[in-house]
């Protein structure tokens, strides 16, 4: 049985070595995340300033007053919005582009938008369906423990240790079942034309029905990940023990560089592995 993940390794590598063109919307969704985080840290910045201006002579209190905290928790609702929609486009794209890999053994760029047109709906409401299990609880205890600590302080310390201890419990159980239940999420989202609660129901039944395969291909990508790791640690190690100011900038660029190109091609033979495995126990 080991025999044919190893297998399916290889195929995964000729697969990558194959089709390099799978590195395009790495790099685009790079720059498009750069920029976009520029300009929603713009955006924000001048939002507080406004409302700083708004609440003149309570500067002192600012930070406390409700208004403050209100806009903070609506800027960051929206910015997890604006993270998951992105990374859900480009990973529909991504997503229809290793489907063509593995089932037509090549891709090509002129598929890119098109695969991210149409798989970017499906993949947003699992990815906002997945975040809203663990963000609305979160808000829940945030809204209880926040009444108490404005209104009963010391008793509001008390009970948002407690409720933080639980929400902590909450996150990590619902975490495993979640990330084991979506493990082979993708593969089904490009194989199925079913709406976006069918396909997580199918992803948990393949989960439940093919359980071996599921710890297998983890145990896996949790090896491979860590001996990857490993070797860009000691990669990396010289240039963080040695100092050389006067090529920092040279240094920094190229260790960047280096990094995104060795795990965007690890994050790539993964997805292969991912989708050569669960094509292959269609």
């Amino acid at each position: 049985m080991l025999k044919d993940y190893f297998h399916l390794c290889k195929k995964s590598w000729d697969n990558f070595t194959k089709n390099t063109v799978l590195f395009i919307p790495y790099i685009i969704e790079l720059f498009v995340s750069l920029f976009l985080l520029l300009m929603i840290i713009g955006a924000e910045i001048g939002i507080f300033y406004l409302l700083i201006g708004s609440l003149k002579g309570i500067e002192s209190e600012i930070f406390k007053h409700p208004l403050t905290v209100i806009v903070f928790i609506l800027l960051a609702l929206i910015d997890i919005f604006i993270l998951i929609t992105i990374t859900s486009f480009f990973r529909a794209m991504k997503i229809g582009m290793y489907r063509e890999v593995i089932t037509h053994r090549k891709t090509t760029i002129s598929y890119m938008y098109y695969f991210g047109r149409k798989f970017f709906k499906r993949k947003l409401e699992i990815s906002l369906i997945a975040s809203l299990i663990f963000l609305l609880p979160l808000l829940l205890l945030a809204v209880i423990a926040g009444f108490f600590l404005f209104t009963y302080h010391p008793i509001g310390i008390i009970l948002g240790i407690i409720l933080a201890v639980i929400y902590a419990l909450y996150f990590v159980i619902m975490g495993v079942i979640v990330y084991f239940g979506l493990f082979f999420v993708d593969p089904i989202i490009v194989s199925q034309e079913k709406s976006a609660i069918d396909l997580m129901a199918h992803s948990f039944r393949f989960m439940r029905e093919n359980l071996s395969k599921v710890i297998i291909t983890w145990a896996f990508i949790a090896c491979f990940s860590l001996i990857i790791s490993f070797v860009l640690y000691l990669f990396e190690l010289p240039f963080n023990l040695l100092n050389f100011p006067q090529y920092e900038l040279l240094i920094l660029i190229l260790l960047f560089s280096a990094e995104f190109i060795a795990k965007t091609t690890v994050n790539i033979l993964i997805d292969l592995f991912f989708f050569n495995v669960y094509f292959k126990s269609k």
